[in-house]
């Protein structure tokens, strides 16, 4: 089976995706896209070591910066760890090379990999990436069994965010308008073939007609309503919100127990195994989940019920994790159940 490979990078907490094989990691949601810019030195013949044929001082020589953007794949933790358990994803860390120290698990760094030559990437075992989820991310176990268990049911986990279903409906929404723009275009061009065949006019006129539309564009140019109908198309907008998606989704918060005191306690976002899910333009999930120990007290109905209406018809799901590891889901539901003296009068009507 192809093995794809990722280096953990310490700045960004993140598994950088090095090589990837097959089809596991990515038609499978997993993964978030992170764009970072690299700063490069170029150094310009001055406008005195030009007139000298190169023979001005050091000085003169001016160094212009430039900055270029590349974007790559990255997975979180428990993405990582899930991956490299069942044997799809090899996971390397950078550390300093040390002659002395280097064994099987730990190879140099080639140019490949774009790093320092004074760089090794170590192999990290299992219980290297516990220690890491842990110890250092501060990820909950239950958190990570919780993932795992859905993942093992084909379904696509994400992490949750606040903004999250706000900017997934806001594209939805674009999308719909470009498609409908795309459709009115074809439209129109359509009709004006049809025109054009039917009514074939003389060269004078058709020289006149575009002098005609050359005069009307000039004009809504002077008064920018061009500009202005450019900037506002929704193809514009819905790349605009794609890019603030992508950075939101790369940027999600850790996820963590059911706690009280927050806004919400969602901790991923699932969708169904055989959903349309598309990476760039999602679509709501099929239910919430949120995660609590099953040793500790249930949350409130009050609590409950807030989560609820923040959920705002979407379901919402409990999952409880058991110190042995035993997962259990919960479905939540705001129905009112009929009180016993209503039950009561029911029977007595129906004797």
């Amino acid at each position: 089976m192809p093995v794809s490979t990722c280096v953990f990078c310490k700045d960004l907490n993140l598994f950088k995706i090095t090589k990837n094989k097959g089809k596991s990691v990515s038609c499978s949601g997993y993964g978030v896209s992170h764009t970072s810019f690299l700063e490069d030195e170029i150094a310009s013949t001055s406008a005195a070591e030009e007139k000298t044929g190169g023979n001005a001082m050091d000085e003169e020589k001016k160094v212009v910066p430039r900055k270029k953007s590349v974007t790559c794949d990255y997975l979180f933790i428990e993405e990582a760890l899930f991956l490299h358990e069942r044997g799809l994803l090899e996971v390397y860390i950078e550390e300093d090379f040390d002659p002395k120290k280097e064994d099987d698990n730990a190879r140099c760094v080639g140019k490949d990999l774009s790093m320092n030559d004074k760089k090794q990437l170590k192999i990290m075992s299992t219980r290297d990436l516990y220690d890491l989820m842990l110890n250092q991310l501060n990820m909950p176990i239950g958190v990570y069994l919780s993932y795992a268990h859905l993942r093992n049911q084909d379904y696509i986990v994400i992490r949750h965010t606040t903004r999250r279903r706000e900017l997934i409906e806001e594209m939805n929404v674009l999308a719909k308008d470009v498609d409908q723009r795309k459709m009115e275009v074809g439209r129109k061009r359509k009709l004006d073939q049809i025109e054009s065949s039917d009514n074939k006019e003389s060269t004078k006129d058709e020289d006149c007609r575009k002098n005609k539309v050359a005069s009307s564009e000039k004009e809504d140019k002077k008064s920018g309503k061009v500009s202005q109908v450019e900037d506002e198309s929704p193809k514009l907008k819905l790349a605009k919100v794609k890019k603030l998606f992508r950075e939101l989704s790369c940027n999600a918060p850790m996820p963590q127990i059911w706690n009280k005191d927050v806004e919400t306690s969602i901790s991923y976002d699932v969708y169904n195994p055989d959903s349309s899910y598309k990476k760039s333009q999602p679509g709501l999930p099929s239910f919430y989940v949120a995660i609590t120990p099953f040793s500790l007290p249930s949350p409130s109905f009050a609590t409950m019920k807030a989560q609820i209406e923040y959920c705002k018809g979407i379901p919402l799901k409990v999952c409880t994790v058991a110190d042995g590891g035993t997962i259990n889901m919960f479905g939540m539901t705001d129905l009112k159940v009929p009180s016993i003296n209503e039950a009561q009068v029911k029977q007595s009507s129906d004797v």
